[in-house]
């Protein structure tokens, strides 16, 4: 319990923000308990005696020793930001980034969200964020070059060598960055017509596609039927149920 004091020069009335209620129970009817939410405003004329962070309340039936929190007399005009404590804690660029064990390199994973959910697609590497560096490929179900979530795909038992597979070195997250399209600014007697830039995939984009690509394709070609698997798409039919599924 913690009591929040406000002092009245004029009457000597004290006003606590008691957060139980069992100050109410000890001073009993020498109390007046005016209900706000969960807590209890209780005021009443008793004496107080502070010593460091304790105070001992008397009341006429007993006294109570309990720590306590006087406010400030002066509070500053303008509010000045603080630095917050971290206490120990790492920024999120420094957190450890942890992998589930049933994905691995060259696992064929089933994505649950986004435009290409129910496509399944080739894990190639975990990047520095944590998320995962997917392809469909492109030319077999139309998945690019993309990052995803963890969180969001099922690992199948189905995995694939990719160690022969060379990506390039700037594959990283600043690569998949989104850039923010601006609106060009009004031109004389362009008002109405100005529209909002377009994205453009960039000539770097395609190459680096084909270029991943072409070492999957060689991969999968050696698999009977992998092609196939890897076309189609994942979907639940009658009588089918996920929880009895083995993937």
């Amino acid at each position: 319990m913690v009591l929040c004091i406000s002092h009245d020069k004029g009457h000597g009335l004290l006003l606590l923000l008691v957060t139980s209620q069992s100050l109410w129970t000890d001073v009993g009817l020498w109390a007046t308990r005016i209900k706000l939410g969960c807590n209890f405003m209780i005021s009443y004329f008793i004496n107080i005696h502070h010593v460091g962070h304790e105070c001992t309340v008397q009341s006429p039936i007993n006294s109570i020793c309990l720590p306590c929190i006087f406010q400030p007399r002066y509070y500053p005009t303008e509010d000045v930001p603080r630095k917050r404590l971290s206490h120990g804690n790492k920024p999120f660029s420094q957190h450890k980034r942890r992998l589930r064990k049933t994905i691995t390199p060259g696992t064929i994973l089933i994505l649950l969200t986004g435009r290409h959910r129910c496509k399944r697609v080739v894990f190639l590497k975990q990047l520095d964020s944590g998320l995962l560096l997917v392809s469909g490929p492109l030319i077999l179900n139309r998945v690019p070059l993309r990052r995803v979530h963890q969180k969001f795909v099922i690992a199948t038992t189905t995995k694939i060598d990719v160690s022969t597979v060379k990506l390039p070195k700037h594959l990283t997250d600043s690569y998949f960055k989104r850039k923010r399209l601006r609106r060009p600014k009004h031109q004389e007697g362009e008002i109405f017509d100005t529209e909002k830039e377009k994205y453009q995939l960039t000539e770097q984009r395609k190459k680096d596609q084909k270029v991943v690509d072409c070492q999957l394709m060689s991969v999968i070609k050696k698999v009977p039927q992998l092609r196939g698997y890897l076309h189609s798409t994942f979907y639940l039919s009658k009588g089918v149920y996920p929880h009895k599924l083995v993937f």
